[in-house]
């Protein structure tokens, strides 16, 4: 009998951010929500943002590497299922190279936040 293939299954990634980063969430979920007349939730946002990233320049991330500090107190969970997550790192390996320096998925997490805020 043959053994079924086992099944990716979803990542959660615990995100702790900083005050300014949590504000800059909260905007793009309620922008988004706005925009789209129903509620979005921090995984739209991101989801929304990494349809457009390949369109960032370097500027923009140098923007925003100066603009705040990242890392805080505040735990944000994002759960991606195992398509998302594949886009989600291949995302971060470019964020990464803009950003020219290592980073994780909080620092992608928040630039998607940043993205959509100041995309128009």
């Amino acid at each position: 009998m043959a053994t079924k293939p086992k099944k990716e299954r979803d990542s959660n990634h615990r995100l702790d951010v900083s005050d300014e980063g949590f504000e800059m969430m909260v905007k793009a979920i309620s922008l988004l929500s706005l925009e789209r007349r129903s509620f979005a939730n921090l995984k739209t946002v991101v989801t929304e943002a990494l349809e457009s990233i390949h369109e960032v320049e370097a500027w923009e991330v140098q923007a925003f590497k100066e603009a705040l500090p990242v890392i805080g107190p505040i735990s944000v969970h994002i759960r991606m299922r195992p398509e998302e997550k594949g886009k989600l790192l291949k995302a971060k390996a470019e964020f990464c190279k803009l950003l020219e320096e290592d980073c994780g998925v909080r620092e992608l997490v928040v630039f998607c936040c940043y993205w959509i805020l100041n995309r128009n």
